[in-house]
């Protein structure tokens, strides 16, 4: 088992140290300018705020690619194509990959959380130093902030 998830982890680590391809033509992905080229941690999860010592996830987009940990396993998946709103944003649950380690207690939690938030996003709310990821409905899934200030 053990040998199997450094295996898995070994193959997206190979994959993730190549040049990012985007899955989507340029001129369809959602206008991320103003945040992306950053790494984010997420601070907050449908309004619960996360301890800092306990997991906490991250997230990069770069070319059209999310990336980063849910707090406990390694993830990388597409951005999906939207509309031609600024604030639009749909991480695609197809094409993605992800290690599968075990994840204890309160982290494996948080990585549902987390994937569950992506998969509702529908758009994002950009202030200094604060990233929000906004469901349909208009509710906030995910507070972020700056990784390194």
């Amino acid at each position: 088992m053990v040998m199997a998830a450094a295996a898995l982890l070994a193959g997206l680590s190979a994959c993730a140290s190549g040049p990012a391809t985007p899955t989507t033509p340029a001129g369809s992905l959602p206008h991320t300018s103003r945040w992306d080229q950053q790494e984010w941690v997420v601070t907050a999860l449908n309004g619960a705020e996360l301890p800092v010592t306990g997991p906490r996830p991250t997230l990069s987009i770069q070319d059209g690619v999310a990336s980063g940990t849910d707090g406990c396993n390694r993830y990388r998946r597409p951005l999906k194509p939207a509309s031609d709103v600024p604030s639009a944003l749909r991480f695609d649950d197809a094409g993605g990959a992800s290690t599968r380690m075990a994840c204890p207690g309160e982290a494996e939690s948080v990585s549902r959380g987390w994937n569950a938030a992506m998969l509702a996003t529908r758009s994002v709310r950009t202030e200094p130093k604060r990233l929000t990821l906004v469901d349909e409905s208009g509710n906030i899934v995910a507070r972020l902030a700056p990784l390194k200030p």
